[in-house]
């Protein structure tokens, strides 16, 4: 079985196109189409489907990528751990982030993860909310992810207690309170941002019977603290995000308290440079609470 063919399948579906993988994997782009060519002909039907926008996975395609992803997964501890035993560490490991705060930090361990591990690389993959990136976790699309609890066969290393809290525009009658009423929210108008999505925001709405009336849509963090801001109506936020937008509107905590659990989330079978890269980050992140 060649990995290699699965790694180039795998890549031009998450990249959306050949090129990009071919830039990535270090080939031609006509070599990354014969290696997903002779896949196909080894499957006897097609997995990409091609158009002038890129690749997406054909039906048949979509069941075999978790069988795929596990595959490459083990493989990779294959590799690791055998150049662990010649006394070699190596191995590229994926980190996301679903709480931009962390960035900083993050790069700072990674830092001196690379200095220990000159042969361990580390990409910080693109964010997203957390039931994606888990979601990522267990499809082997990512290594690691900084995210709220959620209910899935991972790995849990707790970092904090995150609150949410309440967006108010200036001159609201709750912005001089410490803390806010849930029962402002069901009154409206409403901020949903991400709408649609299992976010922290939505899921808190659900546990306890919320529904707001009169809500507006946002896709984008910015554009709803903009949208409190010119008075529209309120929102959610993590408190840990909420430092560029206590700048411009008023952010208050919720009455009672709505807490989330945030920590670092990772597959309980670990390739070897996961493994010690986990123990640093939590080590590091926990030292920092």
């Amino acid at each position: 079985m060649d990995v290699e063919k699965y790694k180039a399948l795998v890549s031009a579906i998450d990249c959306g196109t050949i090129s990009r993988t071919a830039e990535q994997m270090g080939y031609t782009v006509s070599a990354v189409s014969r290696m997903v060519a002779s896949l196909e002909e080894e499957h006897g039907f097609p997995l990409l489907i091609r158009s002038k926008a890129g690749v997406v996975p054909t039906q048949e395609c979509i069941q075999l990528l978790p069988v795929i992803r596990r595959l490459l997964a083990d493989a990779e501890e294959l590799y690791q751990t055998g150049m662990q035993i010649s006394g070699y560490l190596c191995g590229t490991v994926r980190i996301a982030t679903a709480y931009s705060a962390y960035y900083d930090r993050i790069s700072k361990v990674i830092k001196e993860f690379r200095e220990q591990y000159p042969g361990i690389t580390v990409e910080i993959a693109e964010g997203g909310y957390s039931s994606e990136l888990v979601e990522k976790l267990l499809q082997q699309q990512i290594d690691v992810a900084i995210v709220s609890e959620r209910e899935a066969e991972l790995s849990f290393d707790l970092l904090c207690e995150d609150e949410l809290a309440i967006l108010l525009p200036e001159g609201h009658p709750s912005a001089g309170s410490e803390r806010v009423p849930l029962s402002v929210l069901e009154k409206g108008p409403y901020i949903e941002t991400y709408p649609g999505r299992d976010i922290d925001n939505s899921r808190m709405l659900r546990k306890n019977g919320i529904r707001p009336e009169n809500v507006f849509l946002s896709n984008d963090i910015f554009a709803t603290v903009a949208m409190v801001r010119a008075g529209i109506g309120v929102a959610l936020l993590n408190e840990i995000g909420c430092e560029f937008a206590a700048q411009s509107v008023c952010v208050r905590r919720l009455e009672p308290p709505q807490k989330v659990r945030i920590g670092i989330a990772s597959r309980h079978k670990k390739a070897p440079a996961t493994k010690l890269f986990v123990e640093m980050l939590t080590k590091a992140l926990q030292e920092r609470v």
